[in-house]
């Protein structure tokens, strides 16, 4: 049952990095229920959707970086100005089209201008520019005269821990910051503002060093050929 604490528990606040170096699934959610000491089943049927909350968290909070980065690969179809944007991106970095083997990096604009731009549809050519039109659906312009072969690079939230993925990016390499974004989540449910609040300090301490790792990727990236 929930002693109503701070959600410290039994195990004592040094335990903080869970159970070692990096978690899995069914390791990080014994640690919330004992981090919390409640396993009352209105508490544990949430944890998955606590865990969904506290990836998500980590993601919006540094939405930028490396571990987030993602290749989408395919081929358009020849005639067809349009793909649907791949599941779970949630912004795109960049698209590259292979033409005779080389990579052709193309260039981002809105709709209006590849509508001024290439206002026929149905003429064809190497396209130059995309478009993000909505949620759904990314368009090129030139229409694309044959099926090159396309990357999307983007960053987007990989898929989450459960019972039928046991370990993650983050469950392997940051364990700890998971825990506390974990911990967030639980206390909010349980509707402890203490322990919600504590564990909060204790998220923005794991997470600075997760953004400082975020700067100096993005440093690296910019500095480049400098």
């Amino acid at each position: 049952q929930y002693s109503g604490g701070l959600g410290y528990g039994r195990l004592g606040r040094s335990f903080m990095g869970g159970r070692g170096i990096m978690s899995t699934y069914s390791s990080l959610t014994q640690d919330i229920q004992d981090w919390t000491e409640n396993d009352d089943s209105e508490f544990t049927d949430e944890i998955n959707n606590i865990i969904a909350f506290a990836e998500d968290r980590i993601f919006s909070d540094a939405p930028l970086h490396p571990a987030f980065k993602a290749d989408n690969t395919g081929n358009l179809v020849a005639g067809t100005a349009t793909i649907t944007v791949p599941s779970g991106i949630r912004s795109i970095r960049g698209i590259t089209i292979t033409v005779s083997s080389q990579e052709k990096h193309l260039e981002q604009r809105t709709d209006l201008y590849l509508e001024d731009y290439w206002p026929d549809s149905t003429v064809r050519d190497i396209p130059k520019f995309y478009s993000r039109t909505g949620e759904t659906l990314i368009k090129f312009a030139p229409t694309p005269i044959a099926a090159f072969a396309y990357n999307v690079r983007a960053y987007e939230l990989p898929t989450g821990l459960s019972s039928g993925n046991v370990s993650t990016w983050l469950s392997t390499n940051k364990p700890q910051l998971l825990l506390n974004a974990c911990m967030i989540e639980a206390m909010k449910f349980l509707k402890n503002e203490a322990g919600r609040k504590s564990w909060g300090e204790e998220y923005a301490g794991s997470l600075k060093q997760f953004l400082a790792e975020m700067s100096r990727n993005l440093g690296n990236e910019n500095t480049v050929g400098v």
